[in-house]
């Protein structure tokens, strides 16, 4: 499988090359090691699997995925990395650069996955995926730092920062296509669940990490 990082060199090089004197679609060798970064996070040889990028107004990339810990199932994984591809020592945790994250529903933790991201006006950044063996979407907010939030309420038993959610009484079967920020700092997550699949939007309200059953139009928060 193909390293956390290295379909970030791959995608971020390829639209450098395009602004640069490169051919269209080349890997820029500016980046990383000839236009690629690959990384194997703790040395364990687990996956590691990139899902989502999004590009920060001054050039850091943050990349939203998941990643193995030591032969543990799959936890949510996010990374920033300077624009030539060497890892931000100012963000996460140490070692520092990525943050880990387990989410956990009702106390039931399981596999988890990032599987889109976006970067507020305020460099706070939200990442959306599943969780509890896709049981369940999150919805996680960190600082410029790559801190939980503690704005951001957590619930289900997850710490300030993470919301996890099921929609109904629907137990199974969430993936998450991509989430955005609204001008007012509400986020909007998209994606399916169910079996049959069905899809769904919901609105998350930013100062609280619930769902909006007050603000929008669909009074349960979300709507399919």
């Amino acid at each position: 499988m193909v390293g956390l990082a290295a379909l970030v060199g791959m995608v971020i090089s390829a639209a450098l090359a395009s602004a640069s004197s490169l051919t269209a679609g080349a890997l820029d060798p500016s980046y990383g090691s000839g236009g690629a970064v690959l990384e194997d996070f703790y040395g364990t040889q687990d996956p590691d699997q990139a899902n989502a990028v999004a590009v920060q107004p001054d050039g850091k990339i943050v990349v939203a995925g998941s990643t193995g810990t030591g032969g543990f199932v799959p936890v949510a994984m996010v990374a920033r990395y300077n624009a030539n591809g060497s890892r931000d020592a100012s963000f996460g945790p140490p070692p520092h650069g990525f943050r880990i994250q387990q989410v956990c529903l009702s106390g039931s933790c399981g596999q988890a996955e990032a599987d889109a991201v976006a970067v507020m006006p305020n460099g706070d950044i939200v990442v959306a995926g599943v969780a509890v063996n896709n049981a369940a979407f999150f919805v996680m907010r960190l600082t410029p730092s790559g801190a939980l939030d503690s704005s951001f309420a957590g619930s289900a038993g997850n710490p300030s920062g993470i919301d996890a959610f099921q929609l109904g009484a629907v137990m199974t079967g969430y993936h998450v296509g991509g989430v955005a920020v609204q001008g007012d700092g509400s986020i909007v997550v998209d994606g399916t669940y169910n079996s049959p699949q069905q899809g769904f939007i919901a609105r998350v309200v930013s100062s609280g990490g619930a769902l909006d059953t007050a603000g929008w139009n669909f009074p349960n928060g979300y709507t399919t």
